[in-house]
């Protein structure tokens, strides 16, 4: 949290009360899941008064989508940076850590959760895929400012960036329900896919990583998949 200043003490307060309710929503989704946490118990996590809550959000829905947000933004600050610093960096490695990061983090477990409840939730729903955007842009803008528009549009980056996402998601649930599944092998393996969204049609393959080609796509392919 960043105060800037000139912030007047009752406006530092309040920018202090709001945060202090966002981590407490995401913290109650994390632990106990959507359709368990309550205004009152994100209230009592938080430890500030109900007046407070009511007057910055007014709603659990209202708090719940900014608690997202916030979140969201914290990881698109997080990749923005890479992207000044990702040309003297290994770019294979460095997206794989911050991936890995996510799924042993609260975002992709939150945004899984939100992402359910946002099947039935019309405004929920719209939410989380506007804000899931957010983060599926700031990861092609890292790879355009490494490689460059044309090569990223040629090796069509964003449908397979779509598809490690996918991926990552699905590791992230079998390692909920089934955590001695998701070992080094596996690991392994996701990293081989890191390196072949990066490398395939831009880069020479990365020689340390498992060459896997599954992410190659023809022309036609190319077209459906945009």
């Amino acid at each position: 949290m960043v105060i800037r200043k000139g912030t007047s003490p009752q406006q530092a307060r309040s920018i202090e009360t709001r945060y202090k309710l966002l981590d407490a929503a995401i913290e109650c989704i994390y632990a106990v899941g959507y359709a368990r946490t309550t205004s009152m118990e994100i209230v009592r996590r938080s430890g500030v008064s109900r007046g407070s809550y009511l007057h910055l959000f007014g709603s659990k829905e209202s708090l719940v989508v900014q608690a997202l947000e916030h979140l969201i933004t914290e990881h698109c600050t997080k990749i923005e940076s890479l992207i000044k610093r990702a040309k003297s960096e290994n770019i294979t490695e460095t997206l794989f850590d911050l991936l890995k990061q996510n799924v042993y983090g609260k975002m992709a477990l939150v945004q899984i959760e939100l992402d359910l409840a946002g099947r039935t939730d019309p405004h929920l729903g719209n939410a989380c895929r506007e804000l899931g955007q957010l983060v599926r842009d700031s990861m092609n803008r890292l790879f355009i400012s490494v490689y460059g528009a044309e090569a990223v549009e040629r090796a069509n980056i964003r449908a397979r960036l779509e598809m490690g996402l996918h991926l990552l998601r699905g590791i992230l649930i079998v390692e909920v329900n089934f955590p001695e599944r998701v070992n080094e092998q596996v690991w392994a393996f996701y990293r081989g896919i890191i390196a072949s969204i990066v490398d395939t049609e831009i880069n020479e393959p990365t020689p340390d990583v498992p060459s896997l080609h599954i992410f190659s796509t023809t022309s036609n392919q190319k077209n459906t998949l945009k």
